[in-house]
Order: C-alpha cells, then structure tokens, then sequence
C-alpha cells in the first residue's frame, strides 16, 4: 500500500469525469547494428503516466490549485485512486507538456475543465510486472494472448523499409539487410483486457522479446516486437462506460478504452 503523507483532496472528485490517457511506460535501450535490426534490452521498472481531466466548479479549482502548489509544493508524492485500476496508488504531479502544473478551461457559469498530468510511482504500478522485469517469466514461443482482439478493430496502419545507405556523394547505395517494417495498430478493448495486454507486455515480452502475431492484412503468421515511442510501450485513452451507476464496481466493469500499440515485423 502506499505509504504518502498527502492524499488527493475529499472536496475534489475521485473520477476525472471528462476522461484520462495513459502511457505505461519501461526504460529500453535501443542499440543499432550495422547489419539487421537493432538489439533492444530493458533497463528500468514499469511506470505510468496520466492525464486526467475533471469538471470542477471554482471552489474546486481553487482547491486543487491550493493542494498542488501549498500541500505538496508541486513535487510531493500524495496517495490517489488510479481511474483505470481503481486501486489505491502513489504519484506525483508533473508539468503539463513540460509547462504548468494545471490547464484550465473555462466551460460554462461558474464550471471549468481542468488538466493535470500525473506519474504513479513505479513501485506501485503492477508490482508483479516490477518483480519480474529483470526475471525468469514464462518460455518462448510467445503469442498474441487469445483473450485479445486478433484484429485492430479500429484500424492500423503499416509501413516497409529496407536498411540501405547512401555514400556522400549521393552516387552509390548499399543495402546492409532488411530493415523491419512497422505496425501502428489500434484497438477497442475492457478494463479486463487492458490489464491483460500490459502484463502481456510487461512481464512476458519485458518490453522487448518477439512474439508471434497474426498479420491484420495478409492473415500470415509474422514474429513481431513492440516498438517504444519515447520510452511509452502502450497508450490507453478512457472512452467511456456503460450507462447506469456510477459506482466504483460499475464503473470499473463497464469501462472501455482505446489502445494504441506499434510493432516492428521482423523478417
């Protein structure tokens, strides 16, 4: 369990009810070779990042505003309910692209969108997949989990190239081996499914071991492995949920996502 002095204020709302985006996130070393793909190595635990928007009325964005920059000075871990896991974890506010601590909108009379962007602390995110980073999981071969979609449902996008150079002069050209072709796929999946892939992603594949998937265009068979985007192995954004209760238990069992993934096809 967490262990923070602070906790995220009782007059603020435990839900961002305007939504959230998540990258989990895994430290991998990329190393290019002179020929064939690059070798990839994991170098650092699971984390997470988020950015979560509320609707709040002005009493509220004054007591957010009073939380970040007089309780925990901006920098201080305090103890919050991830909206995806509904879990008890640690984080720390950063700065939004870098910038502020809170982005405010105004919506109408006297309410306001409200963004911030959050870091769970890596010991409390997935702590299984943290223990088993660096560990023995489970042998190869591995394959796309059949509990997930075997099509992106809301589409990909594919891209091939091969590893050729040309000299200074622009005259001639060598091919140093096959470059691996890319796959930016798309999914709809349940909260469920979504802690599936990560442990998929995370425990089993440690962000860098190939797996067999099934190609969404030629229907073959092809070895693949992730692609990480600036250190971020997998981006969730909260669509919605299942009219009805707003619950913790409803919320949890009616909540879906889009999942954005990238792969490499190796060859």
């Amino acid at each position: 369990m967490p262990g923070a002095v602070y906790s995220w204020p009782l007059e603020l709302p435990t839900w961002p009810q305007v939504g959230f985006q998540e990258d989990i996130r895994m430290k991998i070393l990329r190393t290019p070779m002179d020929k064939g793909i690059s070798k990839l190595r994991t170098d650092g635990v699971v984390h997470t990042t988020l950015k979560a928007t509320y609707f709040l009325e002005d009493y509220q964005v004054l007591e957010l505003e009073n939380f970040i920059y007089n309780e925990i000075k901006g920098t201080l871990r305090f103890s919050w309910a991830h909206p995806r896991t509904f879990q008890n974890v640690e984080a720390r506010i950063i700065p939004n692209n870098g910038k502020s601590y809170i982005d405010i909108g105004y919506k109408l009379d006297k309410y306001f969108t409200t963004s911030i962007s959050l870091q769970v602390m890596p010991e409390f995110t997935n702590a299984d997949a943290n223990n088993s980073v660096f560990g023995q999981a489970s042998s190869p071969p591995y394959t796309w989990p059949n509990t997930l979609p075997a099509l992106p449902l809301r589409g990909y996008s594919e891209t091939g190239n091969l590893n050729i150079t040309r000299t200074e002069d622009g005259m001639k050209q060598r091919r140093l081996g096959e470059f691996p072709g890319t796959l930016d796929l798309s999914y709809t999946l349940t909260g469920t499914q979504v802690d599936t892939l990560i442990n998929f992603l995370t425990v089993t594949l440690k962000g860098t071991r190939r797996f067999n998937f099934v190609h969404p265009r030629t229907g073959e068979t092809e070895q693949v492995r992730v692609v990480d985007n600036g250190g971020s192995i997998c981006s969730i954004t909260h669509v919605g949920t299942g009219s009805g209760s707003t619950n913790i238990t409803h919320l949890k069992n009616t909540s879906y996502y889009t999942v954005g993934l990238n792969l490499e096809i190796i060859r």
